[in-house]
């Protein structure tokens, strides 16, 4: 029998990337009312050619098979990193060089090649009730995917800027993967009409060496798929997929 959920990975070209920025647009106008669709072609159009999403499908929904979940992905281009760049304008101020130098451990492991920006991250609205159990599978199965790509595609940093309540009731309960810059004037602050989001960095390995020996069910969960295998499929999954524009 298969699985409800379908794992993929895919370029900017492919049908199930439209469906994803379909996805991004729906939720983003949703809980952040200025985010229109020109406007997020304006704040995103820019990196759309190395743009690069994972995408939960649900095989089962009523209606036929639904995208519940993505992420956006950017790769290094000639735009650079948007989560980065940022950091640049209003609200923070902070030049890249200072965003790079005033942080050692950031310094350590921030090489473009091997950095990913974790630009945007949507789970449909049904998908989002409280304890429901399909929304907590798309979310599992998303962060799972991303581990995993990072891995398989050489990658060392993940940079981001999280909505606060998606990175306190999403991200960080999963072993607690970003970081807080150490300039303090990179805090929480209002950004894109959300009225929070935090800029935060991932060591993708220190954090995999941290759950393989401390959280060791979260290491399993994360990078080897136990328990997500149960409910999603990897059938049109790919390590290193990413990578390509396929």
């Amino acid at each position: 029998m298969g699985k409800r959920f379908e794992l993929h990975s895919r370029g900017p070209e492919d049908p199930l990337a439209v469906e994803a920025r379909e996805l991004e647009q729906q939720v983003f106008l949703e809980r952040f009312a200025s985010n229109t669709p020109d406007l997020m072609a304006a704040e995103y159009g820019p990196y759309e050619d190395a743009s690069r999403y994972i995408v939960v499908i649900d095989r089962e929904h009523a209606e036929g098979p639904k995208v519940s979940g993505m992420i956006r992905i950017i790769a290094d281009g000639p735009a650079g990193f948007k989560s980065i760049n940022d950091l640049g304008r209003d609200p923070w101020n902070v030049p890249l060089e200072e965003v790079i130098s005033g942080d050692p451990q950031l310094r350590a492991i921030y090489d473009p090649d091997k950095t990913w920006d974790i630009a945007t991250l949507a789970i449909a609205s049904e998908y989002r009730a409280s304890r429901s159990t399909e929304g907590a599978q798309t979310s599992l199965a998303l962060f799972h995917c991303l581990c995993r790509e990072a891995i398989a595609n050489g990658k060392e940093c993940g940079v981001t800027v999280l909505d606060d309540i998606v990175l306190n009731q999403v991200i960080q309960p999963l072993g607690h993967a970003f970081e807080r810059y150490a300039d303090p004037r990179l805090g929480s602050r209002e950004y894109l009409d959300s009225p929070g989001s935090t800029p935060m960095y991932c060591d993708f390995l220190d954090f995999r060496d941290r759950v393989r020996r401390e959280q060791p069910d979260v290491f399993a969960a994360l990078f080897e798929g136990r328990d997500i295998e149960d409910f999603a499929g990897h059938s049109a999954f790919e390590a290193g997929r990413l990578g390509s524009a396929g």
